[in-house]
């Protein structure tokens, strides 16, 4: 129990005052009564009376305990001889104890009882040992004799079983020394947070469902505070391209978006910050791998860490944006593919006047060498114009494809060795199982031809041209760990068995201001050829059943992919490699 000692020097300081008053007292009486020579009188008696009354009555109701011994209001249970200080350290309600330095309980509070289930009496002389389960006893033994060694204040938490439950406990712990210096007992008080830490738990708990949660959805969510981003779920950091450590705290809005968009997009923060609402707007995103994708941001202010922030989210909306273009372009190509079919008609027709008045006329003419050569150059240039009069008539309707089974490796094969004889700079990949395809061969010799043809234009001695062909499944189940968010060549396509067709080169570029038109008639960004080359592989995949796309990359790479429809009970065709054929091909 807590020590009651009563402060002695309070009490005779206390009987010296009132021993120099009485002295005084009864000194002023004495004088009153004998010190002049006067007879009886009544008057000076009273006088007497009234200085020894109050002197009286100021004995009778003095009490020689000192202020801080006297007994607490509502203090019922204490002893009488209960002070303030150790009152208040008794009723504390968080546990309070001192014991020696070889573990012996001093003291303890009511509290500190009750946790170690016994009386304070029967706490006082005993050790954690004759109280807690051995662990338990070993754990505050290590405390103490951290704080007896390192002789300062050691701040503990720990966890000990109170009934059926598991108690969390702040313990501060402090040496006690004695005028030397010299550490005597270690005191402590402990601060119950079990509840606290029940409550952070739970807060545990439900962040790291809001975290599966948000990582588990395929909308980007982020977090602006003061134009950086604070967080991204797992989607946002896939979609940019870009790890936890590059992004956070790091980068901003305005490093990842277009530089024509940022004026609306500090607009558009700004409204947010002022607590306004906003219409959802499209951004184009630039990753870190320098290509970009369309997205749909919106967002709302939110309080995060305590100050103003934006939580917004991100779609991709690449593959509708993709798929409105190519409805654009295909329904411009169409257009322009019936005026090419007309002016074609009408061209063969004009030509084959001309041919068959040029064969008339050097028929007739057959005995002058002179005018039959002037005719016959005539005539092989009237052929070459029906030439482009047929390419412009397989853009415009396809041709009329005459299909059969066939592997694409075979055409790849014959093409790549033809055009690439003796070149060092292929590459290629070629499944050795393919499936077969329905398709005509002459028209999609011309598509591979082309393909080849423009990525050898777009080439120096020091670039590389890479052919591969594989089987390809479109599904609506593709794993989001491995699809790439920047694969949009199959936006549009039937689900089913493909061959996909990729020709890449390094070297020259294309710009992403024309990469919309490259696949119109008679554009085209060299010197050689007439523009009808990708125009015409784009007309041929499509009535195919197919598709073609193209992605560049600046001062890296351009590739075009295709896919054709694959023949579903095929049998796989063995095929072999390019590169040693075209190497060793004369």
């Amino acid at each position: 129990m807590m020590n009651t000692h009563v402060e002695e020097s309070t009490v005779v300081s206390t009987a010296l005052t009132y021993g120099v008053v009485i002295f005084a007292t009864l000194l002023a009486a004495f004088i009153c009564l004998y010190g002049t020579e006067s007879q009886f009188d009544v008057k000076r008696y009273l006088a007497v009376v009234a200085i020894i009354l109050p002197l009286f009555i100021c004995l009778y109701s003095w009490n020689p305990k000192p202020v801080n011994q006297q007994k607490i209001k509502g203090c019922d249970n204490c002893p009488d001889g209960c002070a303030h200080n150790d009152c208040i350290l008794l009723k504390m309600p968080a546990p309070i104890y001192m014991k020696r330095i070889d573990g012996v309980y001093l003291s303890a509070n009511e509290t500190f009882s009750r946790i170690a289930g016994m009386t304070i009496e029967e706490i006082i002389g005993k050790t954690d040992k004759d109280i807690f389960p051995p662990e338990i006893a070993d754990l505050f033994k290590w405390q103490d004799q951290q704080v007896i060694e390192q002789n300062k204040v050691i701040e503990f938490e720990e966890t000990v079983p109170l009934g059926d439950k598991l108690h969390t406990f702040i313990t501060i712990k402090f040496p006690v020394r004695d005028n030397n210096g010299i550490v005597t007992a270690v005191a402590g008080h402990c601060t119950d947070i079990s509840k606290r830490k029940l409550a952070m738990q739970a807060l545990k708990d439900s962040e790291k469902k809001y975290r599966t949660t948000m990582n588990s959805t395929m909308t980007a969510m982020f977090i602006i505070q003061n134009n950086k981003y604070k967080y991204g779920n797992k989607t946002f950091f896939k979609m940019l391209g870009y790890s936890t450590e590059e992004i956070i705290d790091k980068l901003s809005p305005f490093d990842v978006t277009a530089k024509k968009q940022h004026s609306i997009i500090e607009k558009k923060i700004t409204a947010l910050m002022a607590g306004k609402t906003i219409t959802p707007f499209e951004v184009t995103i630039l990753r870190k791998d320098q290509s970009h994708l369309h997205g749909l941001v919106t967002g709302v202010m939110i309080s995060y860490d305590e100050e103003p922030a934006i939580v917004g989210s991100l779609i991709d909306i690449t593959n509708q944006k993709l798929m409105e273009e190519e409805l654009k372009q295909s329904e411009h190509l169409d257009a322009i593919g019936v005026l090419a079919a007309g002016i074609a008609h009408d061209y063969n027709n004009i030509l084959s006047a001309i041919l068959g008045n040029i064969q008339l006329a050097r028929h007739i003419l057959k005995d002058s060498d002179e005018v039959d050569s002037i005719l016959s150059d005539a005539q092989l240039a009237a052929k070459k114009a029906s030439t482009l009069s047929t390419q412009l008539l397989t853009f415009a309707s396809g041709g009329n494809p005459v299909k059969e089974s066939v592997s694409m490796a075979e055409i790849i094969r014959e093409n790549a060795t033809f055009l690439l004889h003796g070149s060092q700079n292929l590459k290629s990949d070629i499944d050795s199982n393919l499936w077969l395809t329905e398709i005509d061969v002459s028209q999609m010799n011309q598509v591979v031809q082309n393909l080849i043809i423009n990525a050898q234009q777009a080439m120096s001695k020091e670039d590389t041209i890479e052919i591969s062909c594989k089987n390809a499944v479109v599904s609506a189940k593709q794993s989001d760990e491995t699809k790439d968010p920047l694969d949009h060549a199959t936006v549009g396509l039937t689900l089913g068995n493909y061959i996909k067709i990729v020709v890449k080169n390094t070297g020259t570029t294309i710009p992403p201001e024309i990469i919309s038109k490259i696949f119109e008639p008679y554009f085209s960004t060299k010197t050689r050829g007439h523009g009808l080359g990708l125009a015409t592989t784009y007309s041929i995949v499509k009535r195919h059943g197919g598709k073609i796309s193209v992605d560049s990359i600046r001062d890296e790479y351009t590739a075009f992919t295709v896919y054709i429809p694959a023949i579903s009970s095929s049998s796989p065709i063995n095929c072999t490699d390019l590169t040693s054929e075209a190497t060793t091909s004369t």
